[in-house]
């Protein structure tokens, strides 16, 4: 992972059904020594190519920094993931792509379908959104026209929670107060009073 000094993006996108490039326990070592931007995937290329144009040297995308195949780093990277785009200098959102093949074009907004999502456009300072119209930027103090989406889908069930966990650490440095099972001990008396 970073640290949090360097300036870096992240990207939010669809994984869909397609067999993306993956870090793997198997291709680690080779990634370690670098990956061949015109191998991957549309998505990922184009938003390679956002982060030159902004100044930028480095990008989070969580299928090649968090090895796919290791329960143990993906329990450990997927809880850090609040903080890392908290973090960053800007969010890429391919918010028209059902996939990774679909670049950062305009068109249908699946994006805004995935679980993940909620984390990311709540804990990223900036985000940049490819969308079905136009390219739309909002930041933390400016949320105007940005709305938290209504149906979120995961691609594990699993990953609802640790989601929601960046949220509520995030929540919690800023309040002073704990989240404890949905609920914040500040309010732990009127909660359990069902």
């Amino acid at each position: 992972m970073l640290p949090e000094l360097r300036r870096y993006a992240t990207l939010s996108h669809c994984w869909g059904s397609l067999q993306i490039t993956r870090l793997l326990t198997t291709n680690q070592e080779i990634f370690k020594k670098g990956i061949q931007v015109d191998t991957l995937q549309p998505t990922f290329q184009h938003a390679i190519r956002v982060v030159r144009l902004l100044g930028l040297r480095y990008i989070w995308i969580d299928s090649l920094c968090i090895v796919q195949d290791s329960v143990i780093d993906w329990e450990t990277e997927s809880a850090r993931m609040g903080k890392v785009y908290r973090h960053a200098s800007i969010n890429i959102a391919a918010a028209s792509s059902l996939d990774a093949r679909g670049g950062l074009s305009v068109g249908h907004e699946p994006l805004n379908l995935r679980g993940w999502v909620l984390q990311e456009r709540l804990l990223s300072a900036r985000t940049v959104h490819f969308t079905k119209s136009e390219i739309v930027w909002h930041c933390l103090e400016d949320l105007g026209s940005e709305s938290v989406p209504d149906q979120c889908g995961l691609t594990k069930e699993m990953d609802k929670l640790v989601a929601i966990f960046g949220i509520a650490a995030d929540l919690e440095q800023l309040t002073g107060d704990q989240c404890l099972a949905g609920l914040w001990r500040s309010q732990m008396p009127s909660c359990l009073l069902w």
